[in-house]
């Protein structure tokens, strides 16, 4: 009986975070995907390369010209994301292109990213983890 009551506890943590994930990914009522993941091209990808730092299939950073974007695809090439990547203060949206291979998000990736208010997590078909920290200090 403990344990079915453990269980039952741990599918409501989970539930609530799901729901506050939506209610963070929403914003004023804007459904999260008003622009599907599916129209991203691989030309787009290839276009939004240059705007992130890379060691490997690891983004590290935003490069200067990244900083100054206000949307963000990131390539699914991308196999891992370093903490506190997106800071930017322009970032608005960002989209994980469909068929990434990240399958857990490092804490305040999006530090101080004030402007934000859209990300796209649904190209990541393997995310199991989401940081309690994700998105500190943003809108």
């Amino acid at each position: 009986m403990k344990n079915k009551k453990i269980v039952l506890l741990i599918a409501i943590i989970l539930i609530v975070i799901a729901i506050g994930t939506v209610i963070f990914l929403t914003k004023n009522g804007e459904k999260p995907n008003e622009q599907p993941n599916s129209i991203i091209t691989a030309e787009m990808e290839e276009k939004h390369e240059k705007y992130f730092n890379w060691s490997g299939t690891k983004i590290t950073g935003l490069t200067i010209e990244g900083k100054e974007q206000k949307t963000l695809i990131v390539p699914s090439k991308c196999t891992e994301v370093g903490k506190n990547t997106f800071f930017s203060e322009n970032l608005e949206t960002l989209t994980f292109a469909q068929g990434g291979e990240i399958t857990s998000l490092k804490g305040n990736l999006f530090n101080s990213c004030e402007n934000l208010k859209t990300i796209d997590l649904s190209g990541l078909n393997k995310l199991t983890q989401i940081p309690r920290f994700f998105s500190y200090n943003t809108s």
